[in-house]
């Protein structure tokens, strides 16, 4: 099967696309993202797309805007629209106290987020292939991520709005490199992604090559593990979610599970209850980076009463018998208006109208409809 037949098979499989759809298409002029654009771009009319491909300059490298040129060039040879930006993503990474791979990818998906909701897309599509997932659950593995996480890049996830879609997260990386060039199609090489000082570059040129040195099939055991992995977590995710919905109490700002329930639970089922509860007060299924979210639960799971995790945008709280999560409340509206009698004024930060009037009291009181 050739590269678009297994795209268009994922597509119809996984339900990627729906007739109509306009999508978001990150492009980076690598080889799986510039396959990612001519894959979609042949298969436009046959869903009818309206394709946008985005690029996100990172201003890491001398010759980085090449690499918008081309993307620009590319989309335009295709007869797609591009969009080109440009991210300051080493002041983000110092501000943030982020990796470098960290603060580009918040970069790039708060960019694809922001243009799917300007340009009401509902899909966004990324070249993530077989290789990044293999690559993504050894890293997780040997940083000890929690076992949900061990289930690998899924095919589509919600971002907002929009979903974003990984069309070639079943191919790998050499088939596309293959179809590219017996259908002469150039795509750029980024340097960095040699770099050791970056994990996955060294887990995919360090780690990778010396286990299949001892196992020439380790590949292929890591996505039959990550797919585990991935199966488990949907059930224990739909049984956490059930017990958390069943017990909690829920108001716009703040989230309570009733403490001896959540705590008679094993660890995997807390996790997700707190992920469920976190959602619930952000309005967001992103969730908490790892970091927080062990701090989190290690108060929500042995904390006394009083005892608070602050987690950036929400906080855990345990109270006598309730574990809170809440996030802060908008301050209260303030304004001073001057309201002569007889009069109205319009109070704007109450979003209320006040009229006065000068009555006889010895009149019935008028009726209002």
């Amino acid at each position: 099967m050739d590269l678009l037949s297994k795209v268009s098979s994922a597509i119809t499989e996984h339900r990627l696309l729906s007739k109509g759809d306009t999508v978001i298409v990150a492009v980076s002029g690598g080889a799986d993202s510039t396959a990612l654009l001519h894959a979609l771009a042949t298969l436009r009319s046959e869903w009818n797309l309206t394709l946008v491909a985005v690029h996100l300059d990172h201003r890491l490298r001398a010759d980085s805007p090449d690499d918008a040129r081309f993307v620009a060039r590319r989309a335009a040879q295709l007869g797609v629209e591009s969009v080109i930006e440009a991210a300051d993503v080493q002041m983000l990474a110092r501000r943030r106290k982020l990796s470098l791979e960290e603060a580009g990818r918040e970069a790039r998906y708060a960019l694809f987020a922001r243009l799917a909701g300007e340009r009401r897309a509902q899909r966004i599509a990324t070249g993530h292939t077989l290789n990044d997932e293999i690559e993504t659950v050894l890293m997780r593995l040997l940083r000890g991520d929690p076992w949900d996480a061990l289930g690998g890049i899924p095919m589509k996830r919600p971002l907002g709005a929009a979903e974003v879609i990984r069309p070639l997260l079943s191919v790998t990386r050499e088939q596309i490199r293959t179809d590219l060039s017996a259908r002469s199609i150039t795509w750029r090489e980024d340097p960095s992604n040699r770099d050791l000082r970056f994990a996955r570059n060294w887990i995919r040129l360090r780690v990778l090559p010396a286990l299949e040195r001892k196992d020439a099939g380790v590949r292929d055991l890591l996505v039959r593990f990550s797919r585990a992995a991935r199966s488990a977590d949907r059930l224990l995710t739909d049984l956490a979610h059930r017990l958390a919905a069943e017990a909690a109490e829920v108001g716009a700002y703040l989230v309570r599970l009733p403490l001896d329930e959540f705590r008679r639970h094993p660890p995997d089922l807390q996790r997700r209850m707190l992920r469920w509860a976190v959602a619930r007060v952000t309005g967001t299924t992103t969730g908490l980076p790892v970091v927080l979210e062990e701090r989190g639960l290690r108060v929500a799971a042995k904390g006394r009463a009083g005892e608070v995790a602050d987690l950036r945008a929400v906080a855990v709280r345990v109270s006598y018998d309730a574990l809170e999560v809440t996030v802060p409340q908008p301050p209260a509206p303030r304004g001073v208006y001057r309201l002569r009698i007889p009069g109205t004024v319009t109070a704007e930060a109450f979003n209320v109208t006040l009229t006065a009037e000068i009555v006889d009291p010895s009149a019935p009181v008028p009726s209002r409809s």
